[in-house]
């Protein structure tokens, strides 16, 4: 059994079987050059959290439809909830890609990349 520094849920549904749980807080800001005066400085771009999730597909299917879900645009409700501590990260995310690998002797594992919708994006309270 894996133990994961996380549990992550998908409108309410716990992802049982993950494996590696990537959060990320990019640097959406743009440099600003004008061809009169140089640099200008920094004009800030969309906040927005990415999350990456693989986990190791149920014999049963996938815990959560992840291409019904990318295919119709559906907001989903993300909440992650760290391990031995209080922080939870909770809020509204599109599912940008899906896809699943599999190998001989090797479990089938499902990728899934999302980024948070809205201009507030959520951050671990």
């Amino acid at each position: 059994m894996i133990y994961p520094n996380a549990v992550v849920f998908a409108d309410g549904i716990l992802i049982y079987q993950e494996q590696s749980l990537e959060v990320d807080e990019p640097d959406n800001d743009a440099d600003v050059d004008t061809v009169a005066g140089g640099r200008q400085g920094v004009a800030p771009g969309p906040d927005v959290t990415m999350i990456t999730i693989t986990s190791a597909m149920p014999k049963d299917g996938s815990d959560y439809n992840w291409e019904e879900a990318k295919a119709n645009r559906t907001e989903i409700e993300i909440k992650v909830q760290q391990l031995g501590s209080p922080k939870i990260l909770k809020g509204k995310f599109l599912c940008r890609s899906y896809n699943f690998t599999s190998g001989t002797g090797a479990p089938v594992l499902e990728n899934v990349s999302l980024s948070s919708v809205g201009t507030k994006a959520p951050r671990f309270e």
